[in-house]
């Protein structure tokens, strides 16, 4: 899936019914971003020599983190799909960067 493709449109109908609180709209979320999500956990993942990381574990947490933030009126200014976009890779950058240090923690 590609940001330009139809069902990208749906996006911000998407959005705005997670922001109500209509779960119906996080599987369509899901299904859009979980593989990006994914392949960015695992990308900022490769550049670490820390292993044993799972950059589907990362994508599941960012999405439901999503899901929470959303129900909570954390993210009201988040009103289209670029910004969402933005969103996400934020979340998910944090995600990797917290795995990370809970990994090295255990190291010691």
């Amino acid at each position: 899936d590609h940001p330009d493709s139809p069902e990208f449109d749906s996006i911000t109908v998407w959005l705005n019914s997670l922001q109500q609180a209509d779960s119906a709209a996080m599987p369509q979320l899901w299904d859009c971003y979980f593989r990006r999500l994914v392949d960015l956990a695992e990308q900022k993942l490769r550049a670490t020599p820390v292993r044993g990381s799972d950059g589907e574990d990362i994508a599941a947490s960012v999405l439901e983190s999503l899901w929470s933030g959303a129900q909570k009126g954390r993210f009201a200014d988040v009103r289209n799909r670029d910004e969402l976009w933005w969103l996400l890779l934020a979340l998910t950058r944090r995600k990797v960067a917290s795995h990370l240090r809970n990994e090295q923690a255990e190291k010691r």
